[in-house]
């Protein structure tokens, strides 16, 4: 087993929901989430003209090798309409 340290991070419809799902997500095809952080707010930051995020770090156990765990994360990004 692996330990992978994630920052998720949220500014776009309902932020709060968008982390839920990553969530979800995550638990769904990587693996057991260990710990979390409490959720914070932060400005957006480089382009400005953008709603505050929503930000929190996991701690994820898994199987998978960093390869396939950075390429689901991708996927999970996609599905959770990250542009």
């Amino acid at each position: 087993m692996a330990r992978y340290y994630l920052l998720l991070g949220s500014n776009l419809g309902n932020r709060k929901q968008n982390l839920d799902n990553v969530l979800y997500k995550i638990k769904e095809k990587l693996g057991n989430i260990l710990e979390k952080s409490s959720v914070y707010v932060t400005e957006a930051w480089g382009l400005e003209d953008q709603p505050d995020f929503l930000n929190m770090a996991l701690i994820v156990e898994s199987q998978k090798n960093p390869e396939q765990f950075l390429q689901i994360t991708k996927v999970i990004e996609k599905e959770c309409g990250r542009v």
